[in-house]
């Protein structure tokens, strides 16, 4: 469809995975890569012509939902969902995602810088270590940085600590109390924060969504 320019300036979305490359190639769509499903009502105004996005695999329940609730209501879509056993309410893609995918670029040196960080999340790093540590100044470090991940040096040791983190709270053999120290933060109430932030989700939401233990 947004070959075709169907999806010019209309929202739409797509797997996390396929976001960057998505936005690179039609610039002109408005993309809303964290959510599920959107639907985008087209020029005409005949309601046969929206336009409606899944972002792939399990989201295609969630597309059905909508579609069962805007033909035959709220009640019988709610009823769908519990009779078929789906989660109705997953909010958005962001506790599904996977850093360690964001890596399709041929910068060995951020490479390098990468693989440091994924190694030493634990330990307190700073960008001016990291830039010493591979002969570039900050500044340039933060330049390639974005340039290859789409992210800061900074927020990348943000996203790889929550990372770490979602794993270990799958395991479900963790504390909460004990899991900030675990991935390198000494304020829990800071890494609960960012945790949010970055899954829309609390750490004890995301381990009873999410944790073995659970189900």
């Amino acid at each position: 469809m947004a070959k075709a320019g169907l999806l010019d300036h209309k929202i739409a979305t797509t797997h996390w995975g396929y976001a960057n490359k998505f936005k690179a190639d039609f610039p002109l769509v408005d993309l809303q890569e964290n959510q599920f499903v959107t639907h985008s009502r087209s020029e005409s105004t005949n309601q046969s012509g929206n336009i409606f996005c899944a972002a792939g695999g399990s989201a295609f329940y969630d597309l059905g939902l909508l579609l069962i609730e805007r033909y035959c209501g709220r009640e019988i879509s709610t009823q769908v969902a519990k009779t078929q056993i789906i989660d109705s309410k997953r909010g958005s893609q962001n506790s599904y995602t996977n850093v360690t995918l964001h890596k399709p670029h041929s910068d060995h040196l951020i490479k390098q810088v990468q693989e440091y960080i994924e190694e030493n999340f634990q330990h307190s790093l700073q960008v001016s270590s990291l830039a010493a540590m591979v002969n570039i100044t900050p500044r340039t470090l933060n330049r390639r940085f974005q340039s290859c991940v789409a992210m800061r040096p900074i927020e990348y040791i943000q996203a790889v600590r929550i990372e770490q983190a979602k794993r270990l709270l799958e395991l479900g053999d963790v504390s909460i109390k004990s899991l900030a120290d675990q991935v390198g933060y000494d304020d829990i109430s800071s890494f609960t924060r960012l945790f949010k932030r970055a899954t829309e989700l609390t750490p004890k939401e995301y381990q009873d969504k999410f944790s073995r233990l659970a189900i």
